[in-house]
């Protein structure tokens, strides 16, 4: 089920829709559409406005989704399953313009791109780090394994780090063309995994923590300033 709220005043609900039958694992905002994958195997395409299935793909994998980014143009998009399985698709096509056969040996966390969607990268919970050149469809490089599961990564610094948390609370920080192992590290807190970042500014990324904490980092390395603030649930 996905929720749709309301953010002006008090947040209140708009809508649910429900476009697959098991756990919604991630969502996209796209232009005017939202994409949605799921455990089911399932990636949908609908319109935000109307909430109308523009595009849906069953059986978009032979196993469940995990891993879903806008790779360039509004048109193209990678997923990746838990198993390791990256496809592209092309929106306006039926079938997937490109499968990657495993080169990891466990789930795609997480993807992230340059800013010409030329290099897509692809962490994953065996502890690697995977650069495709998603024109050409080929494989750049893979990391070295890290000490834990990357769980999410994020390109910062005009296309010259790479970022990503892994899930015993370590920013691990890779550059780039270097990719074999990570140029540093930046412990966030012990024991709590980092699920999420993002790349706010060129100087600030922000991390999303299981702790329901959400850290800010203002320059990084090393990090000059460090803000907390935390989150109360929502109740629906």
């Amino acid at each position: 089920e996905i929720i749709f709220l309301s953010l002006q005043d008090d947040i209140s609900k708009l809508d649910t829709i429900q476009h697959h039958t098991d756990s919604c694992r991630r969502i996209l905002f796209s232009g005017t559409s939202l994409l949605s994958i799921s455990s089911d195997r399932s990636f949908v395409v609908c319109d935000i406005e109307t909430r109308k299935v523009q595009n849906k793909y069953a059986d978009a994998h032979d196993n469940p989704l995990y891993a879903l980014c806008e790779v360039r143009d509004g048109k193209v998009f990678a997923t990746g399953d838990d198993e390791g399985v990256i496809k592209l698709w092309d929106l306006r096509k039926e079938d997937p313009i490109l499968m990657i056969q495993p080169e990891h040996d466990n789930f795609i966390s997480s993807f992230s791109v340059d800013s010409t969607g030329s290099t897509l990268l692809a962490a994953s919970g065996d502890g690697r780090l995977s650069v495709w050149n998603s024109r050409q469809r080929k494989l750049i490089a893979r990391s070295d394994e890290c000490d834990s599961e990357l769980l999410t990564c994020d390109v910062v610094r005009a296309n010259s780090k790479v970022i990503c948390g892994d899930g015993e609370g370590v920013v691990n920080i890779f550059t780039w063309d270097n990719w074999g192992d990570i140029s540093d590290r930046i412990p966030v807190q012990e024991e709590v995994s980092i699920d999420s970042v993002l790349c706010y500014s060129e100087d600030v990324i922000v991390l999303g923590c299981m702790d329901g904490v959400i850290r800010a980092y203002l320059s990084l390395p090393p990090p000059l300033l460090y803000l907390t603030l935390e989150i109360t649930p929502i109740i629906l």
